[in-house]
């Protein structure tokens, strides 16, 4: 007798268990705000195992980072595991936790809505699969970014109200620690801050003096190395002469939370002989004299904005020291155009030996892999959004390698040749390198001769 076979249509995915990812978020770090996180993520398990269907697969906490925007280290790695398809519903305390922003909320969530990912807000017991989700998270959303947007304002009242009183809203800065809204001189970070006026003034540039403070072993403010940008800063600081200028910097929207330099806008409070001086007022008006007079013979040429931004920026990093790889310019019998580790640039090969690549060859390079994957056509222009749509990271590795880590889960490795710096001659390069080499040999005859 013959089996009969019938192939009955049923839904799978009912009886499939969902995988349950938490996500919690505080704005600030310290230990009140640790112990919410640890709060947020218990309650969240809790909720979980209430429900036999459901595997905890994870959690992604941002500690220390703002509502308002949806750049968070925690949050786009559960986003990329959601488009990877490792995630069936995302668990979070309150919408607030999810975002401040009810723009990009609404948008992320509409993306998640597409990738068939449950998202599950346990204080007001919404989830994206009911069908009035929209209309009550706009809502809360809304009342969300409110929120941050009064606590913005009473913050900024606050602040105004201290400048007014010429009590400084910081309470970190090399040399000095804040006592009782007081700035007090820290005597063993004080040497150092006369030393580095001292250095500067006696001919040493920024570079140098970062470098010789590391040769020397002297930690900066938080423990780190020394970098030209941290002793720029301390060159062009007022507080170091007992004076203090307030709200040199302010923040235009609560949103972006992006400091702006108060060129007019709001304004600035002067407070002189506020505290204890590090350096004289002389010393300080010579070393302002001297940035200045270095500027003009050292200056580098101002950027425009007719000038684009780099295709490859913030996407390669350095594997040795974990830093972005930048876009530098450097004269010389040529301009060349590279892509430079800011470790090896300021503290050298010593500390990092992830040599420079030409931004052709990166270019190049980057289109022969994704031509590889078949990611892009020949003809396909290249632009800095969309190779941050195809490409994750790409690691600039010891002996030319580049790692390239796409967005479909696959890593590419590649080894990279900087052509001779002869080929990129023009014939008036090569002329003026003759003409020097001829000057050179002449003056050695000359000191021959006598």
């Amino acid at each position: 007798m013959a089996t009969i076979r019938h192939k009955i249509a049923t839904n799978l995915d009912q009886f499939k268990r969902k995988r349950v990812a938490v996500y919690a978020r505080v704005s600030r770090e310290g230990a009140e705000k640790h112990r919410s996180m640890e709060a947020q993520e218990e309650n969240l398990r809790a909720y979980i195992g209430k429900h036999p269907g459901w595997i905890f697969v994870g959690v992604y906490a941002d500690e220390g980072v703002t509502g308002t925007k949806m750049n968070r280290p925690e949050f786009n790695r559960m986003m990329k595991d959601a488009r990877a398809g490792k995630i069936d519903i995302i668990l979070t305390k309150a919408v607030s936790r999810f975002g401040r922003n009810t723009a990009q909320v609404l948008k992320v969530l509409q993306e998640l809505k597409e990738l068939d990912v449950i998202v599950i807000f346990d204080s007001e017991q919404i989830s994206t699969a009911d069908s009035d989700c929209l209309i009550r998270l706009q809502y809360n959303s809304i009342m969300a970014e409110h929120e941050a947007e009064q606590n913005s304002k009473n913050k900024k009242w606050s602040v105004k109200h201290h400048f007014q009183k010429g009590i400084p809203s910081f309470f970190r800065i090399y040399g000095y620690r804040m006592v009782d809204n007081q700035l007090q001189v820290v005597p063993e970070e004080a040497v150092i801050v006369r030393r580095i006026f001292e250095m500067f003034l006696d001919g040493l540039g920024k570079l140098a003096i970062s470098k010789k403070l590391n040769e020397d072993g002297i930690p900066s403010f938080y423990g780190n190395m020394w970098t030209p940008t941290s002793i720029y800063n301390i060159l062009l600081n007022e507080k170091y002469t007992g004076d203090l200028l307030l709200q040199k910097w302010y923040v235009p929207d609560f949103k972006t939370k992006t400091g702006v330099l108060n060129r007019g806008a709001l304004d600035k409070y002067f407070v002189e002989d506020a505290h204890e001086a590090i350096i004289t007022r002389d010393i300080f008006d010579k070393t302002q004299q001297e940035i200045e007079r270095r500027k003009k013979i050292y200056g580098k040429e101002k950027r425009t904005n007719s000038n684009p931004p780099r295709i490859m920026q913030q996407l390669v990093r350095c594997e040795h020291c974990n830093k972005s790889i930048y876009y530098k310019r450097v004269k010389g019998g040529s301009v060349r155009e590279l892509w430079v580790c800011r470790t090896h640039v300021e503290q050298g090969p010593k500390y990092c030996p992830t040599k420079s690549i030409r931004d052709d060859v990166l270019v190049a390079t980057t289109r022969e892999v994704l031509l590889q994957e078949k990611l892009i056509k020949k003809d396909t222009p290249l632009t800095n959004a969309l190779l941050k749509k195809l490409i994750l990271v790409i690691i600039a590795k010891e002996n030319q390698v580049l790692e390239y880590h796409l967005m479909n889960d696959t890593v590419i490795h590649k080894t990279w040749q900087n052509p001779p710096r002869s080929k990129s001659w023009t014939p008036e390069m090569r002329q003026k390198a003759r003409e020097n080499a001829l000057a050179f040999h002449a003056k050695r005859k000359e000191v021959n001769h006598e």
